[in-house]
């Protein structure tokens, strides 16, 4: 919405986007599962030094709205 209120969102979902004035909503995703991942990625590296292609990894992710308006979200 141009000229109206803005309602900031971040990539990264924190304790301080929540504590922010006003909370700010964000994305959420598994840590854990992006460890686990980056982890084996460094394995098959160690045990394969070879470069090869580059690797696509999707991961679930979820907006976690904290504004009361849920129009209007900008990815910041």
């Amino acid at each position: 919405m141009i000229g109206g209120p803005s309602h900031p969102a971040t990539g990264s979902d924190s304790d301080l986007a929540e504590l922010g004035s006003p909370p700010i909503s964000a994305l959420s995703w598994d840590r854990a599962e992006m460890g686990r991942h980056a982890a084996e990625m460094l394995l098959d590296r160690i045990r394969d030094p070879q470069p090869r292609g580059p690797r696509c990894v999707r991961l679930p992710v979820s907006l976690v709205v904290r504004s009361q308006q849920r129009n209007g979200i900008a990815l910041i």
